[in-house]
C-alpha cells in the first residue's frame, strides 16, 4: 500500500489549495483531477444546467466521501467540522491548516452577515415527523458518536422510510444532513488563529500569515522568529499552537434571536437608573465581564496541554490559576527572583541550585505596590495587577495540600499502613452534599486529584483522619492552614474573619519555615498573604472562584475524538453546539403535533426541559433579604418563627399533596408553635373548641430543599447525605453561643396562622402562614475536648428524647458537618463532629 507521501505527489494551484503562505499544495492525483471539475463548473454556474451538473457531482461526491470517511476510521464528531470533498480535505488540511469549508467560514467575519439567520434551514423538510428525524438523527449523531455508524444509522433510516413508501430521504452524508438541517450554522463564527509558542502573538488564519513570528518583544529591535509551522509525520506542513475563538457577541445574538446586537441596546438598560438617576449605562465600565484561561491535558498518559478562555458576565475582573495569570496579564514566571506583582519582593536563590528562596513571610515588612506603581506597570508592560486576581481554589487548595502531601510521602512520614488506615476510617464518614466524596483516593495515595477534591481533603477528611498519622508538630501547624481556609471560604465573611484567615496562613508559613527545608516554599505559598488584598477587593471567594470553569474544562475533556491535529477546533465545535442545542430542537419543532417528541428530542440536548405537573409549587410571600437570613442561623438571640421570607429556588418545583404528620411526631410540632409564638392555650387539632385556636395535622413533605446552592435532604435519602446539619443556641449564662449537631429526618411545609383578636386582626397586615421546618433529632455533646485543636466535636452515637425542640425552623441551619463512626480506648461508639461552611449563592 503506498505512503501518504507517495500519494501526495501532485502540486495544485487551483483556490482551495493556494489559500496557505506557500500557495499550492501536494494532492493526489485523483484530489487534483476533482479540483480541475470543480473550477470548470464554477465557470459555468450561472446557466441553470451548469447548476443542477453541480448539484448532481456534489451529491456523488458527497456518497464518495462517507466511503473514503469509513476507511479512514475517523469519528463522525470529527467529520462534522470538514467540508464537502473531506478526501480533499484529508490530504490538504494539514498543509493549509484549516482545509475544510466550515473551518473557512469559521476564518470569516461573522459579524459581517447582517442577514444571518441562525436557525434557517430551507432544506428542512415541511412534513411535521420528517422534520422530526431529521432532528432526532443529527442530534443523536452529535451526542453518542458513533463513528463509523453515522452513515449506517442515515441508511437505516432511509431504508426504513423507503420500506413504509415515505417520499423522504435523508442526506446520505453526515455534512448534507448538518447543512439540511442547519445544524452547521452553529459553528460558522468560530475563528482560528496561529498562535507564537514563545510570545504568544495571534496570526489570522484567514489571511496569509509567515511561517516565523514576526512580533517584536518590548525593548527589542529584532523579531521573535519563532517557527510557526511544522512538518507532520505525514510530512505536511502543520501548525504548531492554534487557537481558537468564539465570539460572545455572536454567541449572544444566536442565543437569543431578533435581538439588539449590544446588551445596552435594550430597553431595560437605557431605563435603568442609578442612586442618583443617572443611566447605568452611561457608565464606562457599568458591565465587566469576568474571563477564566485554564490548562487541562485532555488525554490521560500524554503530556500535551489544551488551554479554554471562558467570558462570564459578573461584573468581575478576569480569575485565572497562577500559572494562566502570568501569561495572561504578562507577570514573570513563578521561577523568577520577582515573581510577585503585588509587592516589590526581590527573591534570592538557594544556595547552589536555580530554586528561589521565598521564605520571609514577615508581612508587615513587605512594600504592597501602590495603586499608581500599578497603573505605571500596566501601562508599560500592558499588565492588570490588581485585576488580576489570585483564585482561592489553586492558590489554597490545589497549590499547597498538594505539594505537601507529596513531601509527606516521599519522606516516609505516611507510609502506605498509614494510608489503609485513613481509607478504612474515611469510608465511614458521611459527606455533606456538594462536597466531593474521595472515595479510594487516600488509600490510593491522593493520584489525579483536581481542586474540588483537595478542597474535600482539606475541610472535610483532614481534621479528622491526618491526627493519629503525622507527628504533633506537623499537624499543628497544618491545622493553621485550614482554619485559614475555613475563616476565608465562607460564604459571607466579615473583615473579621479576613483577618483570622490572614494570621492563620502567615503562622503556617512562618512555621513551615522552621519545620520544613526551605525548598518546600513556593511562590504560592507566598502568594497566601496576598489573599486578603483580593478578598478585599473583590469580596468573598464564593463569588469569583474557578469550580463552574474548572467543570466546563472536564466537559471539553469528555469529548469523543480521534487524537488528530487540530482537536482545539473540535472541542470549540462541540462545546457550541452544545450550547444552542436547546434553541435548535425548538427551532425545528414548530408544529403543534409534534409535541409530543419533544420528550425523546430533550434527551439528546444539554439543557432538559422540566415537565409540568399539577402539583406545582407558588408561593407568595414577603421580599426575601440576605442580610436577615444570615442573621437568623448566626444570632441565636433573634426570634425565628419558620415563616420567614426564603428564596423562591427554596423549594422544589413539583410536590407531594398534604397528608397527616405522625401522632408522634406531631405533639412536639404544637408544642413547638406554643413557645414560639407565646400561645400556652393552643389546641391540638383532634378536640378543638374554636376553628381559629388549633394547629392543624396537615403537612407536605419536601424530599429536598435548595437554600441558596445548599441542598439539605432527609436521612433516608442519598445516603444520609445533607441530612447532617448544625444549629446554633445560647448558653445557659446567655453570653456565648453553642453548635448543636441534629440529623433531619425529613423536611416538610406546614401552614398555621396564630388566632388573634378582632382590634388586633384589623390592623395585622396579611400574615404569611407558610412555615419551612426540618424535624431533627439531636446528638448529644460529649465532655472530650481531645480533638478541640482541630474543632472537631465528639459526640453520643445515640439520639436525645425528642421534644418540641426537634422541630426546627431551615433559617436556622448554621452549618453543614461531615460526620465519621469513631471508638474511644474503652471501645465505646461515638461519632466526631466537622462542622463546615454551606454554600450561599444569592
Amino acid at each position: 500500500m503506498p505512503s501518504i507521501t507517495q500519494r501526495r505527489n501532485v502540486v495544485c494551484h487551483c483556490t482551495l489549495c493556494s489559500r496557505n503562505f506557500l500557495q499550492y499544495s501536494l494532492v493526489s492525483g485523483r484530489t487534483a483531477e476533482h479540483h480541475i471539475v470543480k473550477e470548470k463548473l464554477e465557470r459555468v454556474q450561472k446557466s441553470d444546467a451548469a447548476k443542477r451538473f453541480a448539484n448532481s457531482v456534489q451529491e456523488e461526491e458527497m456518497m464518495d466521501v462517507d466511503t473514503q470517511y469509513n476507511q479512514a476510521d475517523s469519528p463522525d464528531l470529527n467529520a462534522a467540522m470538514m467540508a464537502d470533498k473531506v478526501s480533499v480535505d484529508n490530504e490538504i488540511s494539514e498543509v493549509n491548516g484549516n482545509g475544510s469549508d466550515i473551518e473557512r467560514d469559521m476564518n470569516s467575519d461573522s459579524g459581517s452577515g447582517e442577514e444571518e439567520d441562525p436557525f434557517d434551514a430551507p432544506n428542512m423538510p415541511e412534513n411535521p415527523v420528517h422534520r422530526f428525524i431529521a432532528t432526532f438523527a443529527i442530534l443523536f449523531i452529535s451526542r453518542y458518536p458513533v463513528k463509523k455508524g453515522a452513515t449506517i444509522l442515515i441508511e437505516f433510516i432511509n431504508q426504513l422510510l423507503k420500506i413504509y413508501n415515505k417520499d423522504f430521504q435523508l442526506q446520505t452524508s453526515l455534512i448534507g444532513l448538518q447543512r439540511m438541517t442547519g445544524f452547521s450554522n452553529y459553528v460558522n463564527g468560530i475563528k482560528k488563529s496561529v498562535v507564537c509558542e514563545d510570545c504568544h502573538k495571534a496570526h489570522k488564519q484567514d489571511v496569509p500569515h509567515p511561517t516565523h513570528c514576526d512580533f517584536k518583544k518590548h525593548g527589542s529591535q529584532l523579531p521573535c522568529n519563532c517557527e510557526l509551522m511544522k512538518i507532520s509525520s505525514s510530512s505536511a506542513m502543520v501548525v504548531k499552537q492554534s487557537y481558537v475563538y468564539n465570539s460572545i457577541q455572536r454567541s449572544l445574538q444566536l442565543k437569543v434571536v431578533d435581538t439588539l446586537c449590544d446588551v445596552y441596546d435594550g430597553a431595560m438598560w437605557k431605563e435603568l437608573k442609578d442612586q442618583s438617576g443617572v443611566s447605568f449605562v452611561d457608565e464606562s465600565r457599568s458591565l465587566m465581564l469576568t474571563m477564566n484561561i485554564d490548562w487541562f491535558q485532555p488525554f490521560d498518559g500524554v503530556t500535551y496541554s489544551t488551554g479554554a478562555i471562558y467570558l462570564a458576565i459578573n461584573n468581575l475582573p478576569f480569575a485565572c490559576d497562577i500559572p494562566a495569570a502570568r501569561k495572561t496579564s504578562g507577570f514573570t514566571a513563578y521561577n523568577s527572583t520577582c515573581a510577585c506583582p503585588r509587592c516589590v519582593r526581590q527573591f534570592t536563590r538557594l544556595p547552589s541550585t536555580n530554586q528561589v528562596d521565598f521564605s520571609r513571610f514577615d508581612y508587615l515588612m513587605w512594600k504592597i505596590c501602590s495603586s499608581l506603581e500599578n497603573r505605571l506597570h500596566a501601562e508599560e508592560w500592558k499588565s492588570d495587577i490588581r485585576g488580576t486576581i489570585i483564585n482561592s481554589i489553586h492558590n489554597l487548595f490545589l497549590g499547597t495540600p498538594k505539594r505537601m502531601m507529596e513531601r509527606w510521602i516521599k519522606e516516609g512520614l505516611i507510609d502506605n499502613r498509614k494510608l489503609a488506615t485513613m481509607q478504612a476510617m474515611a469510608e465511614t464518614m458521611v459527606v455533606p452534599m456538594d462536597y466531593v466524596v474521595l472515595k479510594s483516593k487516600i488509600g490510593k495515595g491522593f493520584p489525579y486529584m483536581k481542586a474540588d477534591k483537595w478542597k474535600s481533603w482539606v475541610l472535610v477528611y483532614l481534621p479528622i483522619l491526618l491526627k493519629a498519622v503525622l507527628p504533633i508538630e506537623m499537624f499543628r501547624n497544618w491545622i493553621s492552614f485550614v482554619d485559614a481556609c475555613r475563616q476565608l471560604v465562607k460564604p459571607s465573611i466579615t473583615f473579621s474573619d479576613i483577618d483570622d484567615g490572614h494570621k492563620f496562613l502567615q503562622e503556617f508559613c512562618t512555621e513551615c519555615q522552621c519545620i520544613y527545608t526551605p525548598t518546600i516554599l513556593t511562590c504560592n505559598m507566598h502568594l497566601h498573604l496576598h489573599l486578603r488584598e483580593t478578598i478585599h477587593d473583590f469580596g468573598p471567594v464564593y463569588r469569583y472562584w474557578l469550580f463552574r470553569f474548572e467543570q466546563y474544562n472536564g466537559l471539553l475533556k469528555n469529548v469523543n475524538m480521534n487524537r488528530k491535529d487540530s482537536f482545539e477546533v473540535t472541542y470549540m465545535n462541540s462545546f457550541v453546539q452544545d450550547t444552542f442545542k436547546g434553541d435548535f430542537v425548538h427551532a425545528a419543532v414548530t408544529c403543534p403535533s409534534q409535541v409530543s417528541f419533544l420528550p425523546l428530542l430533550t434527551k439528546l440536548t444539554a439543557t432538559a426541559q422540566p415537565s409540568t405537573s399539577k402539583n406545582t409549587i407558588t408561593f407568595p410571600q414577603r421580599p426575601f433579604r440576605l442580610l436577615a437570613f444570615i442573621q437568623a442561623y448566626s444570632n441565636p438571640s433573634l426570634p425565628v418563627l419558620g415563616n420567614e421570607p426564603l428564596p423562591q429556588s427554596t423549594f422544589p418545583l413539583h410536590i407531594k399533596p398534604p397528608s397527616a404528620m405522625s401522632d408522634g411526631d406531631y405533639p412536639h410540632l404544637l408544642d413547638y408553635y406554643k413557645v414560639a409564638y407565646c400561645m400556652p392555650n393552643l389546641e391540638g387539632y383532634q378536640h378543638p373548641s374554636s376553628p381559629f385556636s388549633f394547629v392543624d395535622n396537615q403537612t407536605i413533605k419536601l424530599k429536598s430543599s435548595n437554600l441558596l446552592g445548599q441542598v439539605y435532604k432527609g436521612c433516608k435519602y442519598a445516603s444520609g447525605h445533607g441530612s447532617f446539619v448544625q444549629s446554633l443556641f445560647l448558653g445557659s449564662q446567655g453570653n456565648n453561643r453553642l453548635a448543636y449537631t441534629r440529623q433531619i429526618q425529613y423536611l416538610f411545609l406546614h401552614y398555621f396562622t396564630p388566632p388573634v383578636d378582632n382590634t388586633e386582626l384589623q390592623t395585622r397586615v396579611v400574615y404569611q402562614n407558610k412555615h419551612v421546618f426540618v424535624f431533627v433529632k439531636w446528638f448529644q455533646i460529649e465532655h472530650d475536648h481531645s480533638r478541640d485543636l482541630e474543632s472537631v466535636d465528639i459526640c453520643s452515637a445515640d439520639f436525645i428524647v425528642c421534644d418540641f425542640e426537634c422541630i426546627l425552623p431551615v433559617h436556622q441551619i448554621s452549618s453543614v458537618v461531615a460526620t465519621c463512626d469513631y471508638k474511644t480506648s474503652t471501645n465505646n461508639k461515638k461519632i466526631l463532629v466537622n462542622a463546615l461552611p454551606h454554600k450561599q449563592y444569592n
